[in-house]
């Protein structure tokens, strides 16, 4: 969670629009602040810029033109998610800001990154449209604001973080040295920074160790200690060659990992992720929220999962009769208490995941002598309050508990 100066400082700009049919020449959009307006520091270096863009042209392929902004001389954009930009030099106290080449769906130029040379307290109108080859939308207008943004004290015995997308840390100038000044002494560093394919910049690239070496030895000299999203622990490569990888649902489909699963598409996925610990960062932060999200919710009734739900029933509810995992499935509500204890179970098969990569994770400091501050540790961001964490998601917080490090509960806002 960000304070409410930071979130001022990073603002966001909402595009909503009800368009009709192109060619029809002016079009219906509202460009507006998601606060309300768009806040400005000159202290930082850069400052975000997030657009959302809403109820966009449905027409596919979607076509393709520029968003154009209107903006006080005096503010500069370092750079756009995605899309080329160019900038009009200043004249009579404004300054056009014209991104190229974005398609009219709202999937491209959604983030940017402004530098701003107001004076703290100028008080400003912005202006905002988009246009392609036959329509474009009335220009609406939005209040620019600059404000101070203190420079806060990292806290000893609290951590404060933000997850931290690779792109804006190469765009934005002297990022992580700006980051601690927030106040902040842990960076997730988020959007397949261990993958490091990386299509959001033109810059060059070191391979994924390197660079990821690079950012923890400067955030050590800041006070920041350093987790790496590892969001999937899967090899799909190994898992596509592999039938019995994928979760076997009641109605005969398979999709998705199966959750007792620990074949080459397991392990392998789970070697790289761990790996990144001995480029020196101090956390290995799990995202498990992706596992509930592909309709998982009651599989798997594969035979190996059924051979270890006869097993852990044995063990854990032996009042229960045993009942096959597709019956308990199909047939929950006749079944509540095998249903909910087949809840469990797969929160179980969770937890065991995680003494893996626990293991793993030590034995791969062990043998790479990796040097962090702290030594790497497993975090966990649960998933958020509204996955019903047991039902959707398969977890048992009070197991994991006893496996992870941290755990993060997911706030959206």
């Amino acid at each position: 969670m960000t304070s409410s100066w930071l979130r001022q400082a990073l603002p966001g700009v909402v595009l909503c629009a009800a368009l009709p049919a192109l060619g029809s020449g002016w079009e219906d959009m509202t460009v507006a602040p998601r606060w309300g307006t768009v806040w400005l520091s000159p202290r930082l270096t850069a400052n975000w810029v997030n657009l959302t863009y809403a109820d966009m042209l449905t027409q596919r392929p979607a076509p393709v033109g520029e968003v154009v902004f209107d903006l006080p001389a005096g503010v500069q954009c370092l750079w756009a998610f995605e899309v080329r930009f160019h900038q009009s030099p200043p004249a009579d106290g404004r300054s056009e800001l014209v991104l190229e080449q974005v398609p009219m769906d709202g999937t491209k130029g959604v983030f940017l990154l402004l530098a701003s040379k107001l004076p703290v307290g100028t008080v400003d109108q912005g202006r905002s449209w988009a246009r392609w080859e036959g329509g474009r939308t009335r220009a609406a207008e939005f209040a620019v604001r600059v404000i101070d943004v203190p420079v806060a004290r990292q806290p000893k015995r609290l951590m404060t973080g933000v997850a931290t997308w690779p792109y804006m840390i190469d765009n934005w100038p002297d990022f992580q040295r700006q980051f601690a000044s927030f106040g902040c002494n842990q960076m997730d560093l988020w959007h397949t920074a261990i993958y490091l394919a990386d299509r959001y910049t033109e810059k060059p690239r070191p391979p994924a160790l390197d660079y990821v070496a690079r950012l923890a030895r400067t955030n050590r000299e800041l006070g920041i200690s350093t987790a790496v999203d590892a969001s999937i622990w899967w090899d799909e490569g190994a898992m596509s060659d592999d039938p019995d990888a994928h979760a076997l649902f009641a109605d005969g489909t398979r999709s998705g990992p199966c959750p007792s699963y620990r074949g080459p598409g397991f392990t392998r996925g789970m070697q790289k992720n761990v790996a990144i610990a001995q480029s020196g960062i101090s956390w290995v932060q799990s995202d498990e929220e992706v596992y509930g999200n592909g309709n998982f919710t009651r599989a798997c009734v594969c035979p190996r999962c059924e051979a270890r739900w006869r097993e852990w029933l044995k063990a854990s509810r032996p009042e229960l009769d045993y009942l096959p995992p597709k019956t308990v499935i199909t047939e929950r509500e006749a079944h509540p208490e095998q249903w909910r204890a087949w809840l469990w179970f797969r929160a179980a098969l969770t937890t065991e995941r995680y003494r893996l990569y626990r293991a793993e994770l030590a034995r791969v400091v062990g043998q790479t002598k990796a040097s962090s501050s702290p030594q790497p540790r497993l975090g966990w961001w649960a998933g958020a309050a509204e996955d019903h964490t047991l039902l959707h998601a398969m977890q048992d917080a009070r197991g994991l508990a006893s496996v992870v490090d941290q755990i993060i509960p997911q706030l959206y806002f």
